[in-house]
């Protein structure tokens, strides 16, 4: 760039780059920049958009996706992308509308598909979540992305037999596909293995991975989780350790390798892991909330509130407001969590876990008309998420309404 301060696409590539390692601000201006001198590409809107999602700014995201769209409206992920924009904004609904507006548009539409089957299931919809991935089956065929969206709703119906078939069945169209779009089937059959304590058995699904891609830096954070639930410590350790060699920038192998040492209590080596991770990866906010929960759980309160300020300060999304409001009620200082919790709202109207922490905050305060109104809110963006029933039901109890209570 030094040599060629006008080249475009030499620009987008590093801005690419900067987002991949979390540096976000950085990649902000080199794509910005690469945007002004080629203002015909889509590319720059689209990474763009990414790097705003990322830092917690849909509607920022929601503008360069539009931008995106209009330079090219046959790309899939601006759609899939614009969508998850729109759901954090609570508007769901506009969000379903976008992607079915956008699959006689699109070239590869699978991926719409299955965001609208998982948007589904969000919002305890799953009949029409079913019904979405089977609509696009008959116009594609069992392309391996649908079949991968498949198993998930079998196994977010308890379908168990049938998740495993269809898992094991994305494997074949997987291996058959030319050109084969969305993530590996081995590792969602291990990962679904797993969840069903099949962990012997995920293991080896793993190791088969690896085999084929020793490079995988996500095959190898997987498999160290295995080890771990198994109790194989040191394996895990060496697993994460080969992720983090391969992709210094995976923020969950470090989080996993410090949760190694938390459960051994060699707190001073989960510490140490946090610190080399938010070096690596300047904006992994995750980490700066994890190691404050080590400080806190240590005694250490302002310590702990010290992290979450900087998480605050380098990622202002509702996620590190909750989590701040979260710590702040701990201390006994419900108005600096109220304005956190406000905070959250008002950068994501659709955070359904914002909303449930209001309604917990007021139901503390004893300020039950705002609880219930907020835990309401909660059930009308999410039906399917049990925490606001579980909150109008502690509610309902307070008061005596026992009929109330178990209904919720």
């Amino acid at each position: 760039l030094e040599k060629r301060p006008g080249d475009a696409a030499l620009l987008l590539r590093l801005g690419r780059i900067q987002r991949m390692l979390g540096r976000y601000l950085e990649a902000e201006s080199s794509l910005l920049r690469a945007a002004r001198l080629d203002p015909l590409d889509d590319s720059a809107q689209g990474e763009l958009a990414l790097v705003y999602l990322a830092q917690g700014k849909p509607a920022k995201a929601i503008a360069a996706y539009d931008q995106a769209i209009a330079l090219r409206p046959d790309q899939a992920s601006y759609y899939s992308g614009l969508s998850q924009a729109w759901t954090t904004q609570g508007r769901p609904e506009h969000a379903l509308a976008l992607l079915r507006y956008a699959l006689p548009i699109v070239s590869r539409p699978a991926p719409l598909y299955a965001a609208m089957s998982g948007l589904y299931l969000r919002r305890g919809e799953p009949p029409l979540a079913l019904e979405a991935l089977e609509e696009g089956m008959r116009e594609l065929g069992e392309e391996t992305q649908l079949l991968l969206a498949l198993g998930t709703y079998y196994q977010s119906q308890a379908d168990f037999d049938r998740a495993e078939e269809t898992y094991r069945h994305a494997m074949t169209a997987y291996s058959e596909e030319a050109e084969p779009t969305g993530g590996s089937p081995a590792l969602a059959l291990a990962g679904f293995q797993v969840g069903r304590g099949q962990v012997t058995e995920a293991l080896a699904e793993y190791e088969r991975a690896l085999a084929l891609d020793p490079q995988n830096a996500n095959a190898h954070l997987a498999l160290g989780n295995a080890h771990g639930l198994l109790g194989q410590e040191e394996e895990a350790v060496s697993a994460y350790s080969n992720a983090i060699a391969l992709a210094p920038q995976l923020e969950g192998a470090y989080s996993s390798l410090a949760g190694v040492y938390r459960r051994q209590a060699h707190w001073s080596d989960a510490q140490e892991v946090y610190e080399m991770g938010r070096v690596a990866v300047p904006t992994a906010v995750a980490l700066l909330m994890e190691e404050s929960d080590l400080l806190f759980q240590r005694g250490d309160e302002a310590g702990a509130l010290t992290l979450l300020d900087q998480a605050v300060q380098r990622s202002p999304s509702a996620r590190t407001y909750i989590a701040r409001a979260a710590l702040y009620r701990v201390l006994g200082r419900p108005e600096d969590a109220l304005g956190d919790l406000e905070a959250a709202r008002q950068l994501e109207p659709g955070s359904v876990e914002a909303l449930v922490a209001l309604g917990s905050l007021y139901q503390g305060q004893g300020k039950t008309a705002d609880a219930k109104e907020a835990y309401r809110q909660a059930t009308s963006l999410a039906p399917g998420v049990a925490a606001p029933y579980l909150g109008l039901a502690e509610l309902a109890n307070q008061q005596g309404d026992e009929n109330e209570a178990r209904w919720q």
